[in-house]
């Protein structure tokens, strides 16, 4: 309502048109996006404010779109100023590594200047929250929030693969490396002595014997072609065989 006083001058014999404009009153509404839990994929905690989430905002009564709005790096986004009435908010662009909410929110805007603020917290679905709720009770942890954070940790861990006690109890990650340590310290020994031996016999078989270069290189190729067709699975009693004239 305009009350300010105005003076209209009237000429006589004349008519005096009288312009007067109204103002619509108007309101806005303000919305705050927040992360509801811990986000895994971006490390964001829970309550952490989301930017470039789009909302279009409809007329209640008509159902047309009178604007659309993007959050910024608060997690805030204005509308324009609107004529008072009833409106409908819709999430129509989810951020990166967030689900989009298509739930609708209703908001009135009832007197001049008015901010309506909506706070609007990530969805998940239902059938997530229901397994994330029983694993809550059995893990023994005090809220979503605390699973999601043990669980975010677990599956880094797994998945990088550079730090096997981040999913491991501790304890069995112990005995595996002791157990792997004494293989390998074992594995080094036999084959210090196998090469030892080796070593010995064919010094023997080169003092005792007379081969030409010829048969030496033949000999060789021949059994470079063995091993690899046996896969290394070669036997004295086939190397007797073989130079008795067998196959």
């Amino acid at each position: 309502m305009d009350t300010q006083l105005k003076t209209v001058y009237v000429t006589d014999g004349t008519t005096t048109e009288i312009t007067w404009e109204n103002t619509a009153v108007t309101g806005q509404i303000q919305i705050s996006k927040t992360s509801e839990d811990y986000n895994s994929m971006n490390g964001w905690p829970a309550g952490t404010p989301i930017p470039n989430t789009e909302f279009e905002i409809y007329h209640y009564r008509t159902g047309n779109l009178v604007d659309t709005i993007r959050t910024d790096k608060n997690g805030v986004a204005v509308s324009k100023p609107l004529p008072l009435g009833r409106y409908k908010i819709v999430e129509s662009k989810a951020a990166d590594f967030y689900g989009l909410d298509k739930t609708p929110i209703e908001v009135e805007i009832e007197h001049a200047g008015q901010i309506v603020k909506t706070a609007i917290p990530v969805w998940l679905y239902p059938s997530t929250l229901e397994v994330m709720d029983r694993a809550v009770e059995t893990a023994g942890c005090k809220s979503r929030s605390e699973y999601l954070e043990k669980a975010a940790l677990f599956y880094a861990g797994y998945v990088s693969g550079q730090d096997a006690t981040a999913y491991l109890p501790p304890a069995l990650a112990s005995v595996l490396r002791g157990t792997v340590q004494d293989t390998e310290n074992r594995i080094c020994r036999l084959l210090f002595k196998l090469a030892v031996e080796l070593d010995m016999v064919m010094n023997v078989l080169a003092a005792g014997m007379e081969i030409s270069d010829d048969a030496l290189h033949s000999l060789r190729g021949r059994c470079v072609q063995n091993v690899k067709k046996t896969s290394g699975s070669v036997t004295l009693d086939k190397a007797v065989e073989y130079q008795r004239g067998g196959i």
